[in-house]
């Protein structure tokens, strides 16, 4: 059908229509997106303003957590406390902000020294009373709490630096917790104020803050600062209060220009001299000794190699395992809180190539928290890559077990623990001895009933220990004669006995290494001849291959003997003897001649505490 004129006229109006509304549809497309693209750009603005001044968002959090380091870190140091001993007293030990080492001796005055630590810190030493435990005895037990006194005095006065030592790890962990307890606090305060004020507000704020980031932490540096300096004034002119007088008791020493306040000035006259001579005479001798026993090492390297050829015919056949393969293991025992033996004792162990220190325990002399820094002394000669093992001794007690623990050392405790490819089984002992105040069975147990329990342990286990180590030696005779331990390491007596034939194994008991001697205090100088074993064993063949004495006498010489081969369980009732001209031999004796001539008659639970107090 053709079309009309009016048909013409309506087509160009419709196509117009249609133009108009695909203008007006792409217009609002364009304009709709012109406007997410400022809201897009605003945002990206707020968070990464491009004004020249305000930082990035990243930048601004790593300001903050900076912030809360900062305050936290000097809230942790300035208000480190930590509690340790001065002597037999208790005492608390603060971190100030004065440049000075202040030793508070209460109405007696005060010992101040300038601090060596950095950035103005020093440490106050607040003295207290001695702890109530080591003095609330009967009248008849008084002289023992004073010769208990003494020897905590002679303890810290011979060995100054071990507490000092003690005291600066007390106060680097506590300064380290409370840094932490104060950034986790502050974390959490910004959080919740954060989570309170809302998403819009927080928003809003962040916006605000973020264009003044720099005024907001040079602000916040500048009050940081100057809180610290006023404070530092304040302790400095507080501790200036007094001027003490200059000691020259101390001139020479590391206390030299120590400062003397109040009756403190007259003591330390009268007696510093004295003490200063007790410090000075430990630390010749036992650096004497400890050069003495480097010496005694190398002279046994060399005569090992000069006699090697003469004795091979006296000693077994060879063992195919490499001596490389063997576990080193250092034996000292009694060492009864004598840090002066600490630097020989790292001397030993490695000159030997020690892998365990075993120590056959008393520790320290009463088992008391003053004690703590012995047993951290002793921890700290174990030379890295080497770790210690301890079955605590009667002189010990369950806080010394738990200071040990905290110091790295695997105690004990009536399970079998492997270390370093050996098992071994042990406990604490089952008495425990106190100055003044004689034995006391710790949980009732006997030594026998010690001895079955432990017994029950090495017999039922799958693998079966290697080495018992008990401090008193009558507590493995029910083990030894099960047969289900091969070797007893002990201590106890202060002196060594054997190896002996000992029920179906071997028994060896270490002496003292600590040079005690009945009567006479622990501390200082040796009294008697100090011994330490090496024993090295063969993972292999499950022995203990040979013994070692390495011995330092009072006079501070030092000998480092021969290697001796041990005795295995199959040998039978056969010792090992050194001959004159320093060759081994094998000797076979009668198992009850044997005991009779090298090990004390066996101990039983009627032993008197007068008897235990002077062992």
């Amino acid at each position: 059908m053709p079309k009309t004129m009016g048909d013409n006229d309506q087509e160009p109006k419709t196509t117009r229509l249609r133009d108009i509304f695909r203008t007006v549809v792409d217009a609002s497309r364009h304009a709709f997106a012109r406007t997410q693209n400022l809201r897009f750009a605003v945002s990206r603005w707020a968070r990464y303003p491009q004004d020249g001044t305000t930082p990035p968002r990243l930048l601004r959090y790593v300001l903050v957590g900076l912030a809360i380091v900062m305050v936290s870190t000097v809230f942790g140091v300035v208000t480190a406390r930590a509690q340790a001993n001065f002597g037999p007293h208790d005492a608390t030990y603060e971190v100030t902000v004065n440049s000075t080492i202040t030793v508070d001796a209460g109405p007696l005055g005060t010992l101040e020294v300038d601090s060596p630590l950095p950035l103005g810190l020093g440490v106050t030493a607040v003295i207290g009373e001695i702890p109530a435990s080591l003095t609330s005895l009967s009248p008849n037990q008084n002289l023992g709490a004073l010769v208990q006194d003494v020897d905590s005095y002679m303890q810290f006065f011979a060995a100054p630096e071990e507490t000092l030592d003690l005291v600066a790890h007390l106060l680097i962990q506590d300064a380290v917790q409370r840094a932490l307890l104060a950034a986790g606090t502050l974390t959490f305060l910004i959080g919740a104020t954060a989570f309170v004020l809302g998403r819009s507000r927080r928003k809003e704020l962040s916006y605000r803050l973020a264009r003044r980031t720099w005024l907001i932490a040079s602000a916040y540096v500048a009050s940081v600062a100057l809180i610290t300096v006023s404070v530092v004034q304040y302790d400095s002119h507080h501790v200036q209060g007094e001027q003490g007088q200059v000691a020259a008791v101390f001139d020479g020493t590391a206390l030299q220009g120590a400062r003397l306040t109040g009756r403190l000035a007259g003591v330390i006259d009268v007696y510093g001299a004295q003490l200063i001579g007790v410090y000075e005479e430990n630390e010749n001798f036992y650096a004497t000794a400890d050069a003495a026993l480097r010496d005694a090492f190398e002279a046994r390297t060399e005569a090992d190699k000069e006699i090697a050829a003469q004795q091979a015919q006296f000693l077994q056949e060879s063992d195919p395992t490499h001596d490389d393969e063997y576990v080193t293991m250092l034996l000292v025992s009694d060492l009864h809180c004598n840090v002066g033996m600490s630097p020989l004792i790292t001397t030993a162990a490695r000159a030997t190539g020690t892998s365990i220190v075993v120590n056959g325990g008393d520790t320290t002399i009463n088992g008391t928290d003053i004690e703590r820094f012995c047993m951290q002394s002793f921890a700290n000669a174990v030379p890295d890559g080497a770790v210690m093992v301890q079955a605590d001794g009667n002189h010990d007690s369950q806080l010394t077990g738990e200071q040990a623990k905290a110091a790295g050392v695997i105690v004990l405790d009536g399970k079998i623990k492997e270390v370093k490819g050996v098992r071994f089984l042990g406990d604490s002992d089952p008495r425990e001895t106190r100055i003044g105040q004689g034995s006391t069975l710790v949980n009732g147990e006997t030594y026998a009933q010690a001895g079955s329990r432990l017994t029950e342990v090495a017999c039922a286990a799958q693998k079966r220990p290697d080495i018992l180590l008990i401090h008193t030696p009558a507590v493995g005779n029910p083990v030894m004669e099960s047969g289900c331990v091969p070797y007893q390491i002990s201590g106890h007596y202060h002196k060594r006995i054997g190896p002996v034939y000992a029920g179906q194994g071997v028994r060896y008991g270490n002496s003292t290494t600590a040079g005690a001697m009945e009567g006479k205090a622990s501390i200082g100088p040796l009294n008697g001849t100090a011994e330490m074993t090496v024993l090295r064993y063969n993972p292999e063949t499950q022995s203990i291959v040979d013994m070692q004495i390495i011995a330092v006498t009072p006079d501070a010489t030092a000998t480092v003997g021969p290697r001796v081969r041990f005795p295995h369980p199959d040998d039978g009732a056969r010792s090992v003897h050194i001959l004159d001209d320093g060759l081994k031999a094998l000797t076979v004796i009668p198992p009850t001649q044997q005991e009779q001539e090298q090990e004390p008659a066996p101990e039983t639970d009627t032993t008197s505490p007068e008897e235990e107090t002077r062992e």
